[in-house]
């Protein structure tokens, strides 16, 4: 994915591991959508802190926190380095 965080540094893209544990959840989403949608979390972008991320705000954007709630939804513990 494109990652203007370290395009400086000479990497345009980040690359993203999946746990092969989640792998299956995300190819049932992938199968899902609809041919010209582009993001799985729809009302994750509508966040004002993306919004901000988009303008070049980074700092403004904390996504560990509503990781960490789901991980505890589905009672599992988070891995080191969310």
């Amino acid at each position: 994915m494109p990652s203007p965080k370290t395009a400086n540094q000479g990497e345009p893209y980040r690359v993203i591991p999946i746990l092969s544990p989640a792998l299956p959840y995300f190819e049932r989403v992938f199968d899902a959508a609809e041919p010209e949608q582009v993001f799985i979390f729809h009302r994750l972008r509508q966040r004002e802190s993306v919004k901000a991320a988009e303008r070049g705000w980074w700092s403004s954007v904390n996504l560990r926190q509503r990781l960490l709630r789901l991980i505890a939804r589905i009672a599992e513990q988070p891995w080191p380095r969310l």
